[in-house]
């Protein structure tokens, strides 16, 4: 008799990188799937990043700044709706005003996932 071996990989955290596209919904339905099959927790990560034309004012700058931070709410709660929706399973949200690059790489160093899921 062979004694049981643990499962080599065995995700406890799953990280999903989305911008709400058909290609990042696909990922979402995988990384839901996955972090069902393994009892994993899942998060969502989005990047909401805006960038300042050069020739904007202070002025300017700060009524962005006021007006996206209040974007970023709604996208929170729109992040997360669509991934109850896309998912069936809860999820963290993690909402990032970096590029979606840094983004992800940020949500990765905070949450410390065992499986990143990216679409393409």
């Amino acid at each position: 008799m062979t004694p049981a071996r643990p499962d080599p990989f065995a995700p406890r955290r799953v990280l999903a990188a989305s911008d709400l596209s058909p290609a990042s919904e696909a990922a979402m339905r995988w990384a839901a799937l996955l972090a069902r099959l393994f009892d994993a927790k899942l998060a969502v990560v989005h990047a909401h990043h805006v960038e300042f034309p050069p020739y904007f004012s202070s002025a300017q700058i700060k009524t962005i700044l006021r007006e996206t931070a209040a974007a970023q709410k709604r996208a929170r709660a729109h992040v997360s709706d669509w991934s109850k929706t896309v998912c069936g399973c809860p999820a963290e949200v993690l909402i990032s005003d970096e590029p979606p690059v840094a983004a992800v790489l940020q949500a990765a160093r905070k949450w410390k996932p065992d499986l990143p899921v990216l679409g393409s």
